[in-house]
């Protein structure tokens, strides 16, 4: 991998002050997670991995706050959103070299997700968080052909005990296709607050629109949930405060949501909604194999995207940060995909599910 010169000037306690997630204690000295993780599954006689990653934060403005990211494999691009409104498009080489590509501003739009759907790499669509939205976005075009609020939804049916907090609201975003059909699938919406997953079927090929499915209560600690994407037969679900990546298995995801579909409910008396009853499926018990819970050492992560280059087929994780408070680093981390897993995956490389 070609790497700039000035990243070589770059100490590694430098680096990690700006890794995945803030730790801005004052005084206090970043831990290498080289050092907390035993590194486990790495090849016999490998030398320690550097687990601060390689920051891309030269590529982004200096407004940025990032909130999400996805990978639109047709055009080798990443996308990348801001709160302030901010889309950014960036172009990944077979050898991992990033390069700005594009960049757009909607004004007034609090962005906090991003998902493509893999057959139209024309468009973008976009989660805004208040009032809750799904934004689909023309490229070529350059503006918005179409915005469903999802509101009745997402602000209804609070967490047990708990009112729904504002600024908790929509956080992640992600397209599940249906297997053999490019077109057809599901927009998982992720609430912050609780984890709840929002599921919406919609067929792409016809003009943007969407119907309530249900909801699901996926795997992990049910808090906090920060980013969702998909890699390799598993949804892959990014909490913050937590500090933990989860996955699950889409296949056993689809059966979720075809229960959730068929009027399935938790024993907590599910919400009307636009007139739709809101099923809810409790699908936090689902196996996620032998992956395991990956675990970071500090807080501030707010995307992740596994990103396979259609050409070379090398594959590289990237992760948008956004310290929690408001002096705090903010950065897009680019990673080998054999480092994130032996440096944060509680199994090293063995922990990478099959291609």
């Amino acid at each position: 991998m070609h790497i700039q010169a000035w990243l070589s000037l770059l100490a590694a306690g430098t680096a990690h002050a700006r890794m995945l997630f803030d730790f801005q204690v004052p005084g206090a000295r970043p831990v290498s997670a080289s050092k907390q993780h035993q590194q486990q599954g790495a090849p016999p006689g490998a030398q320690a991995q550097s687990c601060s990653g390689l920051s891309r934060i030269g590529l982004l403005p200096d407004t940025i706050e990032p909130s999400d990211l996805a990978w639109q494999p047709l055009l080798n691009q990443l996308f990348l959103v801001s709160d302030n409104g901010q889309v950014l498009g960036l172009t990944v080489d077979p050898s991992g070299t990033t390069s700005a590509a594009r960049s757009f501003r909607l004004k007034g739009l609090d962005l906090e997700a991003v998902a493509v759907v893999p057959s139209k790499p024309d468009v973008v669509y976009l989660g805004v968080e208040r009032p809750p939205a799904i934004v689909e976005f023309n490229l070529t075009s350059e503006s918005i052909t179409a915005s469903i609020s999802i509101s009745s939804f997402l602000d209804t049916d609070p967490p047990p005990g708990a009112s729904l907090q504002e600024n908790q609201g929509l956080e992640s975003l992600v397209f599940v296709p249906e297997p053999g059909n490019g077109s057809t699938g599901h927009f998982l919406v992720g609430r912050q607050q609780d984890a709840r997953l929002f599921v919406f079927k919609t067929d792409t090929a016809s003009p943007f629109a969407l119907e309530f499915i249900g909801a699901i209560d996926p795997v992990g600690p049910g808090k906090d949930l920060s980013a969702l994407t998909l890699w390799r037969s598993q949804l892959w679900m990014l909490y913050d405060k937590p500090k933990e990546l989860h996955a699950v298995a889409i296949a056993d995801l689809l059966a979720a949501i075809s229960t959730a579909a068929s009027g399935s409910t938790s024993p907590r008396a599910p919400a009307q909604a636009a007139s739709t009853k809101q099923s809810r499926k409790n699908a936090s018990l689902l196996p996620s194999s032998s992956i395991g819970t990956l675990a970071f050492d500090v807080r501030g992560q707010e995307g992740i995207a596994f990103v396979t280059h259609a050409g070379s087929q090398q594959e590289w994780v990237f992760v948008a940060v956004d310290a929690p408070h408001k002096n705090g680093r903010k950065d897009l981390l680019q990673y080998e995909v054999d480092t994130f897993f032996i440096c944060f995956a509680p199994h090293g490389l063995q922990s990478i599910p099959p291609a």
